[in-house]
């Protein structure tokens, strides 16, 4: 006859059995290694964007009014394109996404026309234009109707100047560049505040600069087209060191990062360069395909990282990002 076996037995049974089971997973547990973070996680970023970007997409205007020969682009902060179509003496502006939206302006003297427009920037809901062969800046609404012009006779006395293109510092000052080989600085108010450099080769000399940019330090880039360089200067205009190794350069940017993006029409490239500069890497070569220059003139850094430049024979703006 089977002796029946006490609950309470089987009770002790089974916790002896569960606490051997805990004991055996904890003591594996605390043998097991903690895995090091992974680093390549923190380093990913720093990688992509120590490398050239990628082509995305090209611009270049409705059928029925494609771009010719564009010089200048600026992109204002909810991500509309702005195009200076040069040769057809107008304004084409796109979406975000890169979808034409409009165009105004046309060949012309009067308010809201044009004569061969090169460079924009967008200051807060204006856009400014080097209005080149008319002598002056207009200053536009982002719907394209003017709202003045620079210089002003009212505010700008025996102020006469051709300009080429301009930029903006934090502060809101706007850097002028001319065909007189000079950099105007106006306030953020457009009063004409100075003026520095002059015609020449030396250090802090100009020679048809046709771009400028400002880093986060209020440095002041200008690209020294003619004289086949670029310069620095401080944020007072003093010079302080120029970089070489190009041809013709004629388009200047700083991103976020103050990794300043350098246009070289005459290679067909562009140039990046640290905010000391040194050289980190160039993209870009001659021809006609997708990803491929033709002459580019200007480019300008949207919000979200993206690059525009201005691939004046190829007659589009071609659009880079990460």
């Amino acid at each position: 006859m089977r002796k029946r076996v006490k609950a309470s037995t089987v009770i002790n049974i089974s916790l002896a059995v569960a606490l051997l089971t805990v004991v055996v997973f904890g003591f594996f547990f605390l043998r097991q290694k903690v895995p090091t973070p992974v680093k390549a996680i923190v380093t990913t970023t720093a990688v992509i964007t120590n490398q050239p970007p990628k082509h995305r997409f090209d611009l270049y205007g409705p059928q029925n009014a494609p771009m010719a020969g564009p010089l200048g682009v600026a992109v204002a902060p909810d991500g509309r394109v702005f195009v200076a179509d040069s040769s057809n003496h107008r304004i084409q502006v796109f979406n975000a996404q890169g979808d034409p939206v409009t165009r105004f302006g046309k060949l012309g003297q009067g308010k809201g026309e044009f004569n061969y427009p090169t460079g924009l920037i967008v200051r807060g809901q204006r856009l400014y234009v080097a209005d080149f062969k008319n002598g002056r800046i207009q200053v536009l609404g982002l719907d394209g109707k003017p709202q003045g012009v620079i210089p002003d006779a009212a505010k700008h006395k025996d102020l006469a100047f051709a300009p080429l293109a301009m930029a903006e510092d934090r502060a809101g000052n706007m850097y002028v560049v001319t065909v007189g080989h000079e950099v105007l600085v106006f306030d953020k108010d457009d009063r004409f505040v100075k003026r520095f450099a002059k015609g020449g080769s030396k250090d802090g000399e100009l020679a048809y600069p046709n771009a400028v940019a400002v880093d986060s330090k209020g440095r002041i880039w200008v690209a020294d087209s003619n004289n086949g360089r670029v310069q620095m200067f401080s944020p007072e205009g003093r010079y302080v060191k120029q970089f070489g190794g190009m041809l013709t350069p004629r388009g200047i940017a700083v991103d976020g990062r103050d990794r300043v993006f350098i246009v070289d029409t005459l290679q067909h490239k562009v140039f990046v360069v640290d905010s000391e500069g040194k050289e980190l890497f160039t993209f870009g070569d001659r021809g006609v395909e997708e990803g491929q220059f033709n002459f580019p003139n200007n480019i300008a850094v949207g919000p979200d990282g993206k690059f525009y430049i201005a691939d004046r024979e190829n007659n589009r703006v071609s659009v880079w990002g990460y």
